[in-house]
């Protein structure tokens, strides 16, 4: 059985309204340049996939579903190997989401994720 899972940042409006096109962009231009690190240092967040999508929070407000990462793992026999890869991109998503709420500013709330899909 193969097991899908992975990291990702929900951003959600705090005015509750659904995100536009202009709230994607601003998403992913912050998000590209967290991205980008400067040639003196290693940049963790240099591999995210910064995929776009949809997504909802329990009150059914709507959002930005921000992918970071994706894996399958074949085999229900790699649980430790998937439990460590959810425990490494936790951090960082963590780190990602907290750099990502910084640059968007209070207009929008970040959240995220990491584990099954």
């Amino acid at each position: 059985m193969a097991s899908d899972f992975g990291s990702s940042a929900s951003i959600y409006r705090t005015d509750g309204k659904p995100p536009q096109q202009e709230d994607e962009t601003r998403v992913l231009t912050a998000a590209r340049a967290l991205q980008s690190a400067g040639p003196d240092r290693i940049n963790p967040f240099a591999d995210f996939e910064l995929v776009v999508g949809a997504c909802q929070n329990g009150d059914y407000t709507e959002g930005i579903d921000l992918r970071l990462t994706s894996y399958c793992l074949e085999d229900d026999d790699n649980e430790s190997e998937e439990d460590a890869i959810i425990a490494r991109d936790q951090l960082v998503a963590q780190q990602f989401g907290e750099e990502l709420q910084k640059a968007l500013g209070e207009e929008y709330s970040v959240e995220s994720y990491s584990g099954t899909w």
